[in-house]
């Protein structure tokens, strides 16, 4: 009768053990980071798009909005001048908005338009126009639906879709 031999077994250090723990609380955080983001985004990424006032809603207490209306400097951006009347302005935005990737333009009214743009890896970003025309300008908020932080995207995202509208002919 043969024996039946064990593969030997490669002994466990304590370095293996320690990189096991790390991999399983660098898992944990990431869990708990993706958790906490949904929960304080979905607190305002659906108001946004509920029509409350004629004003835009005001930027959250986080760095990922900013807003022609913001009284902090760091979240503010210029408001866009209108360009003829109401109706154009926001129909050259909206087919700005729809030449770019990953966007949908949710919904328009008399003076305002909402679109929602997507990451490359599936998050929502909220776009609100409102054209005051006493004023002579249209108000914007960009706004991350969830999360804290969105490295300046959404900053970046009004101002590239600014140079467009100011470089077109309406």
């Amino acid at each position: 009768m043969s024996k039946v031999q064990c593969p030997t077994s490669r002994r466990i250090s304590s370095y293996d053990g320690l990189a096991v723990v790390l991999k399983i609380l660098i898992c944990l955080l990431i869990l708990a980071f993706l958790t906490l983001s949904l929960r304080l985004g979905v607190s305002y990424g659906a108001d946004l798009m509920q029509e409350k006032s004629s004003m835009l809603p005001a930027c959250p207490d986080r760095p990922n909005c900013v807003s022609s209306l913001a009284d902090q400097a760091s979240r503010r951006v210029e408001p866009f001048p209108l360009k003829g009347a109401v109706s154009e302005s926001l129909e050259c935005l909206a087919e700005i908005i729809r030449s770019m990737p990953r966007t949908e333009i949710i919904s328009t009214t008399g003076t305002m338009l909402k679109a929602e743009f997507k990451t490359r890896l599936g998050f929502v970003d909220d776009v609100l126009f409102m054209a005051d025309e006493d004023g002579g300008v249209i108000h914007v908020r960009s706004a991350s639906r969830v999360g804290s932080w969105d490295l300046g995207v959404n900053r970046k995202r009004v101002e590239r879709i600014r140079q467009r509208y100011e470089a077109s002919k309406n």
